[in-house]
């Protein structure tokens, strides 16, 4: 699957295009995503049609950008400002050849070849405060799996001003836990949820394997595509861990004194 690089505005945002899979060579061979469009309340024409912005290419976004691209979606906004390095290796979509690469430019390299459908990969190797500015009207999606808080809240409140659902995918510091939170446009936003966020504090998990990602990467993907198929098969709080001792689901209610949702 053979495809160029071509430059955007800046130096520091590509596009990549994929091929996806063939056409079916005869009508009589089976549909591309029937297995997954037979599971209940699928609607693969939501997803064909999605734009959906990941922020974070690390070892939670790398996976759920896979994911996305799997499934069928067409338009994939990659954000991410920082490089590989050695220690993403066991965990992360990177190559030997990416170790110093920025991280959003390379997963977008790495996972074209996984576009089932024929489509686009944008990446942007910026803050997603910096990164705000490229994204237009057509965004259906995003979801948010970076590990600091500031970057989480500006999200959170850019997603509600222009009523885009918002997954938040984070794992504890001993990478045992992962919980993911989904923000409805009706519904109650991160800080509702989580309320005590410090928007100065940074928390990257010290420890965290490719399962810990996996288990979080799986539950986010399916939250963001319940909001893109405008179902809601997942609850929209979930947090579970690898060792079976926490298994907790919740539907959240708005907070009435939350300050964010009071700015809209």
């Amino acid at each position: 699957m053979s495809t160029d690089w071509l430059f955007a505005e800046t130096p520091v945002v590509l596009i990549r295009a994929a091929t996806g899979f063939p056409d079916a060579l005869h009508p009589s061979e089976a549909d591309l995503f029937c297995r997954q469009a037979a599971m209940p309340r699928h609607r693969q024409d939501l997803l064909d049609t999605a734009h959906v912005v990941v922020v974070g290419c690390g070892g939670l976004g790398s996976w759920i950008a896979l994911a996305l691209a799997r499934m069928g979606v067409r338009a994939l906004t990659l954000i991410d400002p920082d490089r590989f390095d050695r220690t993403n290796a066991p965990r992360q979509i990177v190559l030997p050849a990416d170790l110093g690469a920025f991280k959003a430019h390379a997963v977008a390299a790495n996972i074209e070849p996984h576009m089932t459908n024929r489509g686009a990969i944008r990446s942007i190797a910026q803050p997603f405060a910096e990164g705000l500015g490229l994204l237009d009207g057509s965004v259906q999606g995003v979801v948010v799996s970076v590990d600091n808080n500031a970057t989480r809240l500006e999200a959170s409140g850019w997603a509600r001003i222009h009523g885009i659902a918002a997954v938040f995918v984070m794992l504890s510091r001993d990478g045992l836990r992962a919980q993911s939170f989904r923000q409805d446009i009706d519904g109650p936003c991160l800080s509702c949820v989580l309320p005590d966020l410090d928007p100065q504090v940074a928390a990257p998990c010290a420890a965290a394997a490719i399962t810990s990602c996996y288990l979080a990467a799986s539950h986010g993907v399916q939250m963001l595509a319940d909001a893109i198929m405008g179902g809601s098969l997942t609850p929209s709080w979930r947090e579970t861990s690898l060792d079976g001792s926490t298994e907790r689901i919740a539907r959240p209610t708005r907070r009435a004194d939350c300050d964010a949702c009071a700015r809209g």
